[in-house]
């Protein structure tokens, strides 16, 4: 494109700054260009005086014949025949004859057209012939039945041909044609005794058409279209096709199978319309193609574990009592002996598998030949592909939107979403017990009868040997659990709930009052009662209504997964509604969790499971401890028209090991409040007072805040219900008087509580972070209930004095580890690093056997793939990316900041992008960011990639800034505004870093 003319320069810097370009684009792009030069040229010459403009094409022999002899050589009036009387015909032969025409055609001036030519070398009447001499648009009387608004003209116009006869035209109309792929209307003079069509090229220029006039052909141009006319033996023709509306002649059968929508061409023959029945038309292929019917698979198996089918469901809304939202099923071909599994994430899919065939082949004594499954990631990734391998089993994918392909698995789905609604519905249970109603339908699926085994035997039959119904109760019903009392013998001796599952040697029974399911061998039954009935009918599950969810199979496909139908069970079809996303401003909280979810353990999720273990009973003590030293609530009777919130125990295992319990209250229970917010330090601002302490050789101390929101003094008047693990006194329900865990103005009491107490020891808050406490000599900075304390040393180690006697701090000597970052420090630098968060993150997302590579990116990448059509943890893997980015990672900036773009809608290059920083993390986890002495100055740098983003072609930026040598904040941020040069792009980073450093100082 470099060797083009200079015309063309602005068509090849808007080339340049596509980004995919093909040959072929680029070609139309070139073709237009020249032809919008040409018009513009014709337009200037057009300016030109006519004088002259006709003088010039006179001099082209080209254009010079003789209408007399025909000869080139020389025009009309030196033609050596005209003396002869051979141009009579034209202009007569002498002076007294020429008048007479002459005075005829003044006389008809007003009614007489002129036509310059008459050919007859033409035959085909489907065409036009371009007339510079024709004043109006002719066509034959032949064609007057093709014609639309036929009327008569109020008087004949005679017209004059060039041999000097003149033919009349009574009647005008309209002829629509098709020409050229485009549908003309043309309004034309009916003439009778006309040979050919004529096209009138000043009718044309009237009507806004540009003529250009070239060698080989004549372009008639319009604004939304250009037709071009042939050059055939010196005339210009136009060939069309009819499309009038009393006939069909002539066109194709293609146009009439578009006209008609696309109709079969069996139909155009019905109406006696052209077909063909060889034809195939593109659009129809690509928009009526439907898939090849699924056969009966007819190949059989013949022991236990040969064949497993499995497949995953959600994620199902509201979640359920144990916070799952997605359920697996694990179904054996040959005894269709089903297993359900509840998930949290879809990640656990694999390890279930797993665990199923060991078992699988330790109790039945048999090897796993065949796993068939979707192509979800929880399916194909590269952890169970590893173990099949090793074990030697085949694994079968369906194919992408083909759902009978993995039938049996998809119709287990849809059986037991049925039986579980239909439970919910029958019983009047909350929503949010779907996962134990679940359950409980494949405990009872196994144990009926299938018309795919022989002899309508049941699957547990084929399983166990046996078939046991005798536990068989209503789901939902009245139960009793036998429990011996321990501290009075008059105590009851039984405990009422609501019964909801089976589980090995008894069963399973959940208690409201405390949202508990506990498992009892010694249990009675009242069937005719339903606990839980409720006053309307409860509504269908909320499934994902898109590629979320697993769908079930079509009526039609019944014959593709066997019909192993069970007796007496009828499905009722899924009604799939929108999932209800939370608030957008709800984002800016991922953040903040993402260390929280990667740092997760086995912890017990339940009372009844942490009690039974000596170092979480010892953590519960400790909190019940802390309430009562600090009064945190008073037994109380619940006044009218007030509600008693519920509470939770929630265990978590802390960085350094130590076993934590919370008593967190359900706030999502407790009115609006008005004034929430509590602020969070900035990242920068943590790392100013790194700085700060390394260039001064200043002592860096920690603290924590230990059940820091009790210290919170509540100013409204809350009720909590009585917690596991405190004695209940009668009906009476507790009143805070301190802020709990979980209420929604706890933070804000916290914050406010511990700005009075620093503000009274002589630090003052700072205007620009909130969570910065400033001194004569001593720094403070608070995050939620953690700290650090920099400054003087006489000043820090007193100040920690003052808040251990006011809140209990705990002092934990020099800074180690903060919010997962690890410090090591000797005298002169300090060094900041996450390694052990980039293990657990590896191990999360099963990385850790990954290949380390050495970029985070690929050089110029570009989101140009397809949407992902399953569930992946994009959105979890971003958050936690971020998390390191904006802590120790500045390299992670830029490909972090690019990925988040698309949290929503990861597509397949984009998910691929994520995994590669996993490879570039576990190449550089033990990287560090360092900070050492240099002079106490504030240093910025900024930039900015003009046009950028692609997609939306704004810029982005790119800031760091240093002070004393040490960097302090740094981020790459996409622009608010789409810049229209690289100076401007390059203005409003330096505006942004101008903005950020004004901050910081």
């Amino acid at each position: 494109m470099l060797s083009l003319p200079s015309e063309y320069n602005i068509v090849i810097t808007a080339l340049d700054t596509l980004p995919d370009v093909t040959m072929d684009f680029v070609r139309s792009r070139l073709l237009d260009e020249e032809l919008k030069l040409r018009i513009g040229r014709t337009a200037r010459q057009g300016q030109a005086d006519d004088e002259v403009t006709f003088k010039a094409s006179s001099l082209n022999p080209q254009f010079r014949r003789c209408y007399i002899c025909q000869d080139r050589s020389h025009f009309m009036d030196r033609c050596p025949h005209r003396q002869r009387g051979r141009g009579r015909g034209f202009r007569g032969g002498g002076r007294q004859r020429s008048d007479q025409p002459r005075r005829e055609t003044a006389h008809l001036s007003n009614d007489v057209l002129f036509v310059a030519l008459q050919c007859e070398i033409l035959s085909n009447e489907k065409l036009f012939i371009l007339d510079s001499g024709a004043s109006n648009h002719l066509v034959r009387s032949e064609l007057e039945p093709f014609m639309s608004d036929v009327k008569p003209l109020s008087h004949i116009v005679a017209i004059k041909i060039a041999n000097g006869e003149k033919i009349m035209a009574s009647k005008t109309g309209c002829l629509r044609v098709f020409c050229q792929n485009r549908v003309v209307r043309v309004e034309a003079l009916i003439v009778s005794g006309l040979r050919h069509n004529l096209l009138s090229a000043s009718k044309l220029a009237s009507r806004g058409c540009r003529i250009i006039i070239e060698k080989d052909q004549a372009l008639l141009c319009n604004e939304d279209f250009t037709i071009a006319c042939e050059n055939v033996s010196g005339l210009y023709i136009l060939k069309f096709d009819f499309l009038g509306e009393n006939c069909h002649l002539g066109e194709t059968s293609q146009i009439w199978h578009r006209r008609l929508g696309h109709t079969n061409f069996e139909n155009l023959k019905k109406l006696g319309l052209p077909n063909s029945h060889g034809e195939k038309c593109s659009p129809c292929v690509e928009g009526k193609s439907k898939r090849t019917p699924f056969r009966p698979v007819n190949q059989k198996t013949h022991h236990i574990g040969e064949l497993i089918h499995s497949d995953l469901c959600g994620p199902i809304t509201p979640a359920s009592i144990n916070d799952e939202r997605y359920y697996q099923v694990i179904l054996d071909d040959y005894s269709h002996f089903a297993v359900v599994k509840l998930l949290k994430t879809k990640e656990e899919a694999a390890d279930n598998l797993i665990n199923y065939i060991r078992e699988l082949e330790t109790q039945h004594g048999t090897k796993v030949k065949r796993l068939r499954c979707d192509r979800g990631g929880e399916f194909t990734s590269t952890y169970l592909r590893n173990f099949s391998k090793k074990r030697g089993i085949k694994m079968e994918f369906s194919i992408s939107y083909n759902p009978p392909m993995n039938g049996k698995s998809e119709k287990l789905v849809g059986v037991l979403m049925g039986m579980a609604r239909t439970k919910i519905i029958d019983s009047g249970m909350p929503k949010f017990m779907w996962g134990e109603a679940i359950r409980c339908s494949a405990y009872e699926l196994n144990r009926v009868p299938t018309s795919a085994l022989p002899d309508w035997k049941t699957p547990s039959m084929i399983w166990n040997g046996r078939n046991d119904i005798s536990k068989m109760r209503i789901f939902g019903c009245r139960a009793w659990s036998v429990t011996l009392p321990r501290d009075n013998k008059l105590n009851p001796r039984a405990r009422r709930g609501v019964f909801v599952g089976y589980c090995g040697g008894g069963h399973r029974i959940w208690f409201p009052e405390t949202n508990e399911i506990l498992r009892s061998r010694h249990m009675t039954f009242d069937e005719n009662v339903m606990e839980c009935k409720a006053a309307e009918t409860m509504k269908n599950l909320q499934l994902p209504a898109q590629e979320e969810s697993t769908p079930e199979p079509d009526e039609c496909d019944k014959n593709e997964a066997d019909a192993e139908t069970p007796v007496g069970d009828e499905e009722v079809p899924v009604v799939s509604r929108r999932v209800r996303k939370p608030p957008s401003y709800l984002d800016d909280y991922d953040l903040y969790t993402a260390y929280c979810m990667i740092a997760e353990n086995e912890d017990p999720i339940s009372f009844n499971e942490a009690i039974n273990e000596e170092d979480w009973k010892e953590a519960i003590t400790r909190e019940l401890e802390s309430f009562n030293k600090l009064n945190t609530w008073t037994p109380t009777a619940l006044p009218p028209g007030r509600r008693a919130i519920d509470t939770r125990w929630v265990f978590r295992t802390k960085e350094d090991g130590t076993k934590r319990a919370r008593l967190v209250a359900k706030g999502f229970q407790q009115p609006t409040e008005e004034f929430v917010y509590s602020p969070v330090c900035r990242m920068s601002t943590v790392r100013v007072l790194l700085s700060q302490a390394v260039l001064n050789d200043w002592p860096l101390r920690q603290f924590d805040v230990p059940t820091a929101f009790l210290n919170g003094i509540l100013e409204d008047e809350v009720y909590i219900k009585y917690p596991d693990g405190v004695k209940r006194d009668g009906d009476k329900v507790l009143k805070l008087n301190r802020a709990l865990y979980g209420l929604k103005n706890s933070p804000k009491c916290w914050n406010d509580h511990f700005s009075r107490v620093v503000e009274n020891l002589g630090l003052r808050r700072s205007k620009f972070d909130f969570c910065l406490y400033v001194g004569k000599d001593v720094y403070l900075v608070l995050f939620v209930d953690d700290g650090i304390i920099t400054g003087r040393k006489e000043s820090v180690e007193k100040l920690i004095g003052y808040l251990q006697e006011e809140f209990r701090v705990k002092n934990l000597g020099d800074i180690s580890v903060f919010l997962g970052m690890t410090f090591q420090r000797d005298r002169d630098r300090l060094l900041i690093k996450q390694t052990n968060f980039i293990d657990r993150l590896l191990e999360t997302f099963k990385m850790t056997e990954c290949n380390p590579i050495a970029t985070p990116m690929e050089v110029n990448f570009a989101d140009t793939g397809e949407q992902l059509s399953y569930d992946v943890p994009y959105r979890k893997l971003i958050c936690s990316l971020m998390y390191l980015a904006i802590t120790s990672r500045p390299d992670l900036s830029f490909s972090v900041s690019y990925l988040s773009r698309t949290l929503d809608k990861p597509s397949v290059p984009t998910w691929k992008a994520a995994k590669r920083i996993l490879r570039y993390l576990k190449k550089t986890r033990d990287f560090s960011l360092i900070f050492g002495k240099d002079s106490k100055h504030i240093v910025g740098y900024s930039d900015a990639d003009w046009a950028g983003d692609r997609s939306s072609r704004k810029s982005v930026s790119g800031f760091v800034a240093f002070y004393g040598g040490n960097a302090i904040t740094w981020y790459s941020r996409r622009q608010n505004c789409v810049a229209l040069s690289t100076a401007e792009s390059e203005y409003v980073a330096g505006a942004t870093a101008a903005q950020e450093l004004m901050n910081i100082k």
